[in-house]
């Protein structure tokens, strides 16, 4: 690396964010700005809340002896810590933490400091000794490298700087070890391979990435290229959850019988228990249906035995996952969708060699499995034991929230439901479905984070999940509808209109549950340009026209649904949430004279007549409208009640499809007066699924029709998916007032 010209700022821990203050300080100003595990701001709650690292708390002796004693310099090792060879959790250093303190142990001043809240006190609180306050655009090219699991500065230090740089348009690149604690490069030292790994995995590149940012002109320097925005793909990455793995076993074996008051038209009744079917031997043709009790997404296996003269030939066998009884009682072949049928969930194996373990390598979202044995040999038979499934989630086994505790119980089990349906959701992003897409949809996304905030509390997956969003803006800055993960990071072709708007939203609500506003700053300008888009459908009237563009605008899956007032309002709504946001971080509100606007011409969407809004030219009625128009609060509360209840009575008024504008719907009665209806409706709707034998709760629902598709065939529905999940959000938040007023809580 040529270091002639100019000068290189590396330092670690403490040093690093000396580092930092040098990139916005230090002349001559360094070529770039490398950070190992350093803290950018002691601005943060681990720096300021008293942390104790250790399970002994430190004293002032404790102190006074380590300075009286034989003060060491550069590493001291206590015992020798393998890289990663032995410990899959990565690189740990669990025998500075669990022991006492002793005088070559030089943590011992940090361990005080951190425990004794003295950083603040030493370091103080000017703008102008917070690094944070200087990321702009000209701060130096800056490589940073942390340990996902370090104990000593978070990670969320680093995840701060890159996310402020990327924002601010300055080149960075945050490199994560994963599973590593803190001052992993020095453990590595225990074994030649072990550094060797450390160098060529994290090292290396990190120092070829600081060559590339000192090898460019700074007079030529261009800002993150639109299409990608590394940084923020940085510290999306650096938020990947753990996931969390528990083994499931099934109850029974079922038959589903005719049953013409049932909503699947059939019902399960017990054919065997599990340990009868570890004993009971099955030829070509034979087959059973397991029942696991409730709903899980994870990994199928099982052992397969054999009994007879010879293992002549592989076992063919037949597996449907199944969340409904029609996935595993009828042929999902041919399956009449407009969408791929590779989505359909069975498999055909061949077993070639018996007894032996059976491990299916793909993850699937069942309650159900069909076990169909296609093909053995006239000279043996197969026995079914040890079935099992490997359940994964980013939320743990067995993670307590409070109960709801409401006197119908119908609305507990409402409730539980909707936090089992987020819970198979929330991988390594809150995906759609685990069935399918299994992708990350942003407006899917802002409900399932509405209902992890009053449920699971995931901050980091909400936050990463904006940041893999705001990476990928096209060229006009717009968002896309979703994003893959695999087998790169990339932005789906799909664009949304109304997904592309809500984003704003999203941060807001994310910024005023988790308190994180530095994460809104760092976002504030991909939130703008993610409303250009909207607002550029407004014609000069300041009516939403959808004509405008061809570009989709979505509000649910109903085909006659005409969309202009439910665009109009879902505008304001997304204007209005920016605004809000806007004031949490101390801005001008950036939308006011267009809300005003677009207030206005609200009204002519409205038919005082009726006394409800309309859309089109042929004044169409739906719930879409009167839903969008309400949570954009254009008229007062009492005029938007009326008009949702009269789009409720009305007859031929256009109702949703899809549980995703159910849920505003649904809301907008809650906010505008009508909480008595909003939980009629939630009992009507998501109860209705309920009581026709739902566990997770689905993406189409119709009470009269339960094989409604949006896609031509229900086989391909998925059966747990996020934009269902709201009830939990409704009754715990936005109903929560009203319950406890109404003497509905127990």
């Amino acid at each position: 690396m040529d270091q002639v010209k100019e000068y290189l700022s590396l330092q670690l821990l403490q040093g690093g964010y000396l580092a930092y203050l040098a990139g916005a300080h230090a002349r001559p100003r360094p070529a770039a700005v490398l950070s190992i595990y350093g803290v950018s701001t002691f601005e943060n709650p681990f720096v300021q809340g008293g942390t104790q690292l250790r399970k002994q708390k430190l004293t002032r002796d404790d102190v006074s002896a380590f300075l009286g004693g034989n003060v060491t310099t550069g590493w001291t090792p206590t015992k020798a810590n393998p890289f990663l060879p032995s410990a899959s959790e990565g690189i740990l250093f669990d025998d500075v933490l669990d022991n006492a303190p002793s005088l070559d142990d030089r943590g011992v001043l940090l361990d005080y400091f951190l425990q004794e809240n003295l950083y603040t006190q030493i370091v103080g609180t000017a703008p102008e000794l917070n690094p944070l306050s200087y990321m702009t655009e000209d701060y130096p090219p800056t490589v940073i490298i942390h340990g996902t699991k370090d104990r000593y500065v978070p990670i969320d230090q680093s995840i701060r700087a890159a996310s402020r740089l990327e924002g601010a348009g300055a080149m960075v690149r945050l490199i994560t070890v994963p599973g590593a604690d803190h001052a992993f490069e020095h453990w590595a030292r225990a074994a030649d391979s072990n550094i060797s790994k450390l160098w060529s995995t994290y090292l290396a590149p990190m120092f070829r990435l600081v060559d590339e940012f000192t090898s460019v002109d700074p007079g030529t320097k261009q800002k993150s290229p639109r299409a990608v925005r590394q940084g923020f793909l940085d510290v999306a990455e650096a938020l990947t959850p753990e996931i969390h793995k528990w083994t499931e076993l099934p109850l029974e074996v079922v038959t589903f019988e005719p049953d013409a008051s049932a909503y699947f038209q059939c019902r399960g009744v017990r054919q065997y228990t599990i340990d009868e079917l570890s004993r009971l031997e099955w030829g070509k043709g034979d087959e059973f249906i397991l029942d696991f009790g409730t709903h899980r997404a994870g990994y199928f296996a099982f052992h397969l035995a054999a009994q007879g003269t010879n293992i002549d030939a592989p076992v063919r066998l037949k597996l449907t996952f199944g969340e409904i009884p029609y996935d595993v009682t009828e042929d999902l072949h041919p399956c009449k969708t407009w969408i791929s049928t590779s989505w359909v969930p069975d498999e055909t194996i061949n077993v070639d060699w018996c007894p032996t373990d059976v491990e299916m390598p793909r993850r699937y979202s069942f309650r159900y499995v069909r076990v169909q044995v296609i093909d053995t040999s006239a000279k043996f038979k197969v026995l079914f034991q040890n079935i099992r499934v490997q359940a994964v989630s980013a939320i743990a086994p067995g993670t307590k929230l409070a109960s709801l505790l409401l006197k119908d119980e119908l609305f507990n089990r409402i409730d539980e439901v909707s936090m089992l349906t987020l819970r198979d959701c929330m991988q390594t992003v809150f995906e759609d479905g685990p069935r399918r897409d299994r992708r990350l949809w942003l407006g899917d996304l802002r409900l399932q984070a509405l209902t992890n905030y009053c449920t699971y509390r995931n901050y980091d997956l909400v936050k990463r999940c904006l940041y893999l969003f705001a990476a990928l803006p096209r060229e006009n800055g717009a968002l896309p509808a979703c994003v893959f993960e695999k087998p790169v990071v990339k932005a789906a072709s799909d664009y949304i209109v109304d997904y592309d708007a809500l984003f704003g939203s999203v941060v807001y609500d994310y910024a005023r549950e988790s308190g994180d506003l530095q994460t809104a700053r760092d976002l504030w300008e991909t939130v703008l340009d993610s409303m250009k888009s909207a607002l550029s459908h407004v014609n000069s009237s300041g009516e939403y026209d959808s004509t405008k563009s061809s570009s989709w605008n979505f509000l649910d899956w109903q085909p006659d649904l005409h969309k202009d007032a439910g665009m109009h309002g879902l505008t304001i709504f997304c204007c209005n949430a920016i605004n809000d946001l806007a004031q949490l971080l101390n801005k001008d509100p950036p939308y006011m004279s267009i809300v005003s606007k677009m207030a206005t011409a609200a009204l002519s969407f409205y038919s005082p007549a009726q006394s409800v809004f309309v859309s089109g030219p042929d004044a169409q009625i739906s719930w879409a409208s009167n839903a969008w128009l309400s949570l954009a609060r254009v008229l007062p509360p009492e005029q938007c009640k009326k008009a949702l209840l009269t789009t409720m009575a009305h007859p031929h008024a256009v109702k949703p499809l899809t549980p995703y504008l159910f849920h505003y719907f649904t809301e907008a009665l809650a906010v505008s007066g009508a909480e008595k209806e909003s939980l009629a409706l939630i009992k009507d709707y998501w109860g209705g699924m309920v009581k026709a034998g739902a566990d997770t709760f689905w993406e189409c629902y119709d009470p009269n029709d339960s094989r409604a598709s949006p896609y031509g065939d229900c086989h391909n529905n998925s059966y747990c998916h996020a934009w269902s999940c709201t009830p939990s959000y409704l009754l715990r938040r936005v109903l929560r007032e009203y319950l406890a007023e109404d003497g509905q809580v127990t």
